[in-house]
């Protein structure tokens, strides 16, 4: 995992933390952390640094990350879903 570039999308602070700290150990770059959905959404759209890959909690606070996974699939970046739910909500009914 050296090397690689990895957006992080959680909103529990030390969970980020702890997140960040792994993937570092790891040598991943973590690009983030970020604790919500428009700011990730808005730093994706600037094209500061494409990630190679993404993790995403599934609830930010109250709203879904579906609208984050959606645009890195349009761009056709591989993220995973990193979540405490036993199952992801669809997310037509989200």
């Amino acid at each position: 995992m050296n090397g690689l570039r990895l957006m992080l999308v959680e909103d529990e602070a030390l969970v980020a933390l702890l997140m960040e700290s792994l993937l570092q150990d790891l040598g991943c770059e973590v690009l983030g952390p970020f604790a919500g959905l428009e700011a990730a959404l808005k730093w994706l759209g600037g094209g500061e640094a494409v990630p190679d890959a993404a993790l995403l909690d599934v609830n930010l606070g109250g709203q879904m990350v579906f609208p984050l996974a959606a645009a890195l699939a349009a761009r056709d970046i591989p993220f995973a879903f990193v979540t405490a739910y036993a199952a992801v909500p669809d997310p037509r009914f989200a």
